[in-house]
């Protein structure tokens, strides 16, 4: 099963886990109302959901619609779309590698990118993680950006390498996905490996996280939503 809805997983986890000591309900039960109102409150067309006890699915479900115009309901095969999620994931590999001594979150992170050409003072992992790298978020020159796909991260990077700090690093917050994008770089460079590998070797295995493939037209790709005056309602492609 290729789920990606994380946020929910501890949630259920633990209702699951008390609903077990009630012999009158089995637990998968009331892990299976507990996701239909989930779905129900927040409004979103379609969740997938597990719990997990070591490294085996101990329950898996779905609710609602992965597809709602074509009527195609989320299944235990649905893709989900990360979206900003994937930012947890990429402090987590971070995180992974400086706890093996493998990468100083204070460290400028130039010198260990040396193809980056940027005219920025020098700015640390912990400063992307935290957003306070002075890096920009998304400007009016990446309107349709998400529709392009890049090589690799390297590439992306490439995108905003030339673009002024909007503050000095360390002295302000500013929310910048650019910041992550450039926090992947690093986390590739310092594991010596391509930075999805890494991330599926090292800190989701089994999860099948891949690139977005949300306008790809696959069967089992969930469509994007948006919500428009509280009602979900379909994305134009990227």
């Amino acid at each position: 099963m290729r789920i990606h809805r994380t946020v929910w997983w501890l949630v259920l986890l633990a209702v699951a886990g008390t609903a077990a000591g009630h012999e009158s309900r089995p637990s998968g039960e009331v892990a299976d109302r507990l996701l239909a109102a989930l779905q129900r409150a927040n409004g979103v067309p379609g969740m997938g959901a597990a719990v997990m006890h070591g490294d085996k699915a101990v329950w898996t479900g779905s609710v609602g619609m992965q597809d709602v115009e074509a009527g195609t309901p989320v299944n235990a095969d649905t893709v989900f779309r990360l979206a900003s999620v994937s930012k947890l994931v990429t402090a987590t590999a971070a995180a992974r590698l400086a706890e093996r001594g493998q990468l100083d979150l204070d460290a400028p992170v130039q010198p260990m990118l040396p193809w980056l050409a940027a005219p920025w003072a020098p700015i640390s992992s912990r400063q992307l993680a935290a957003h306070t790298s002075g890096l920009p978020h998304y400007q009016a020159v990446d309107e349709g950006r998400g529709g392009t796909r890049y090589p690799g991260v390297r590439d992306a990077v490439k995108v905003f390498a030339g673009r002024p700090l909007v503050s000095p690093p360390g002295t302000a917050y500013g929310y910048s996905s650019w910041g992550y994008t450039l926090l992947s770089a690093v986390v590739e460079a310092r594991a010596g490996r391509p930075f999805l590998q890494y991330v599926s070797d090292e800190v989701a295995p089994g999860l099948g996280i891949g690139p977005d493939r949300t306008d790809d037209g696959l069967a089992n790709v969930s469509r994007a939503y948006g919500f428009t005056d509280g009602v979900a309602t379909r994305l134009p492609p990227h």
